[in-house]
């Protein structure tokens, strides 16, 4: 269960990123990828023509060498995501993909070509349509994770790249409304978003019904019945309309209107149960978000909301950079 989404400011300029929830705590590290690193922990190799800054999944701790990108963005401007999709991703196999001339990848390793290869989203394209296919070949710990995943360029353009079809390929949906969430499909995502075409920021008026005059519930009433649960479908709605209906700010606000945005899907210890036997609780573990501008990404954990920033500076090797966990509190009295 995640939410991702991408602003675009008064200049024209863009901040991407998501929520990542799930039921129990993984290895996450900031890493900072330079040109050049080959990483060979898996299916194929993969050689970054571009350096990489992002959230990532580190292999460590499993006996695994490098890391695997959950999100991040590149030098070229491309910020990247992936996340859950349950019921309806179908991947190909891999005999049929190398018999096809195409090179296979892992659902979970594919934000990682992306960051590492593309320079735009025609390319990108391109690549998808010629070159490569994800398989359903099992990782190291006997998973196969279904996916999907929200790419997006400095100049606002989003797709999100679906794959349901054993034999098809890719499906490829331009995000026009900047959004993406979980299952169902994109598509249905963006037809059930007509259920609440009404929404607007302005109050709604009083009504008269026979001789009485009803006023309208107050302040917010223009947005009344936004769905406010955590299902995919309702975060997809909340997460468009809260974005497409609030104030376009100057590039240097957009982080912050990112995290004020995203702070309505944090999601709480305890308020899923997932009847599973196990005492992990669901709950948002980070927020990441990504300057494709100044090339600058910023992290709030679960248990550390002050945000950690990360620049794209220079590096020589692949650098892991530990994350927070614990808040601190800087007292001003």
């Amino acid at each position: 269960m995640c939410t991702s989404i991408r602003i675009i400011s008064e200049e024209g300029k863009v901040v991407f990123g998501r929520t990542q929830e799930y039921m129990l705590p993984l290895p996450y590290v900031a890493a900072n990828v330079p040109a050049g690193t080959v990483l060979t922990n898996t299916m194929n190799p993969i050689e970054f023509k571009h350096q990489a800054i992002g959230v990532c999944y580190d292999g460590e701790p499993f006996g695994v060498e490098g890391v695997l990108f959950a999100d991040g963005m590149n030098s070229a401007g491309i910020g990247a995501s992936m996340q859950y999709f349950s019921d309806f991703c179908v991947y190909g196999k891999e005999e049929a993909i190398l018999a096809e001339g195409k090179t296979p990848y892992r659902g979970e390793e594919f934000v990682t070509w992306v960051l590492a290869t593309v320079s735009s989203l025609d390319e990108l394209i391109e690549k998808l349509t010629n070159d490569i296919d994800l398989c359903d070949k099992l990782n190291n710990l006997g998973k196969c994770d279904p996916l999907h995943f929200n790419i997006t360029d400095s100049k606002g353009r989003s797709v999100v790249i679906e794959h349901t079809s054993e034999t098809k390929g890719f499906d490829i949906h331009e995000n026009k409304v900047g959004t993406m969430t979980n299952h169902p499909t994109y598509d249905w995502h963006v037809t059930n978003l007509s259920n609440y075409a009404g929404m607007e920021q302005k109050l709604v008026k009083a009504a008269i019904l026979g001789e009485a005059i009803i006023p309208a519930a107050g302040k917010g009433s223009g947005m009344h019945g936004l769905p406010g649960d955590f299902t995919s479908q309702s975060r997809f709605v909340r997460a468009t309309y809260l974005n497409n209906l609030s104030k376009v700010v100057p590039h240097e606000q957009g982080i912050n209107k990112f995290f004020h945005i995203m702070n309505q899907f944090d999601i709480p210890d305890g308020v899923f149960d997932l009847e599973d036997g196990t005492n992990f609780d669901y709950n948002t573990q980070y927020t990441s978000a990504y300057d494709l501008e100044n090339k600058v990404m910023y992290v709030s954990m679960n248990g550390n909301r002050q945000l950690q920033g990360i620049k794209m500076t220079a590096v020589d090797k692949l650098t892991k950079y530990a994350l927070k966990q614990v808040q601190t509190v800087d007292f001003i009295d």
